[in-house]
């Protein structure tokens, strides 16, 4: 597995990332069991590298 950090406090399996989603505040991973993590603006740049 491929994994990549999208906030201090949290890396994400590439295969459990089920959707991207811009929001007001940002931007948010959705993983394939439905746990909605934010991505913090240090990381925004990784979202665009692997935007679904």
């Amino acid at each position: 597995d491929e994994f990549v950090r999208v906030h201090r406090s949290f890396v994400v399996s590439i295969n459990h990332i089920k959707e991207v989603l811009k929001d007001t505040g940002g931007w948010q991973i959705i993983t394939t069991n439905n746990k909605k993590i934010n991505v913090s603006r240090s990381y925004t740049d990784v979202v665009n590298r692997f935007k679904l």
